[in-house]
């Protein structure tokens, strides 16, 4: 009698699960981990291992659709399978432009919740367990500053430029740029909830 241990194998750093024994190349049925046979010539039996598999969970927030081109391929919200000890790299793209025509600003990656460095579009994971990779963006407007009836006006503030330009903001930022010495004119970006 036989018995292939139940628990994983490590060779070499990776992480292996007996998958099914053979005896004389015919197969047993698979997870059975006792093989008993009888002793009548010579045989060969065969504990077949197969490398461990995790799964790595793509997401985005707060909005899904996202194309992440490398690594594991996939549009978000979407998985993959991915051998143990496999090291993974995702790359996000800086801004992506929604469904409905909302335009998006990368700010970070999350990894199983914990929250990666601000502005690193590449995430490297080793896949020793199930992992929840989240991208996580932000909602971008665009602030439009003209003057009229000339043009070329040097406007000073949160968003400085000159006149006519367009400036990128993120959602709910508040906006101040001075209309005169006394008064500043504030705008906030976004729909108010």
């Amino acid at each position: 009698m036989l018995t292939a241990p139940v628990e994983h194998v490590t060779a070499g750093g990776v992480h292996y699960d007996f998958l099914k024994w053979t005896f004389d190349g015919n197969d047993k049925p698979a997870g059975q981990t006792v093989l008993a046979e009888t002793m009548a010539a010579d045989h060969t039996a065969v504990a077949v291992y197969g490398i461990r598999t995790w799964t790595l969970a793509v997401q985005s927030t707060p909005i899904t659709g996202v194309e992440i081109p490398d690594g594991k391929p996939g549009i978000t919200n979407c998985t993959a399978t991915c051998d143990d000890q496999e090291s993974v790299v995702l790359t996000a793209p800086v801004e992506h432009m929604a469904a409905d025509g909302g335009h998006y600003r990368f700010m970070n990656w999350k990894l199983d919740d914990d929250e990666q460095p601000a502005g690193e579009k590449a995430l490297a994971v080793t896949m020793d367990i199930d992992h929840t990779a989240i991208a996580v963006y932000l909602r971008t407007w665009t602030l439009t500053v003209q003057s009229t009836p000339i043009t070329g006006v040097g406007i000073i503030g949160d968003t400085p430029g000159t006149t006519d330009y367009a400036s990128t903001c993120d959602d709910q930022k508040s906006v101040t740029a001075p209309s005169s010495a006394k008064t500043p004119a504030a705008v906030t970006t976004g729909a108010r909830t």
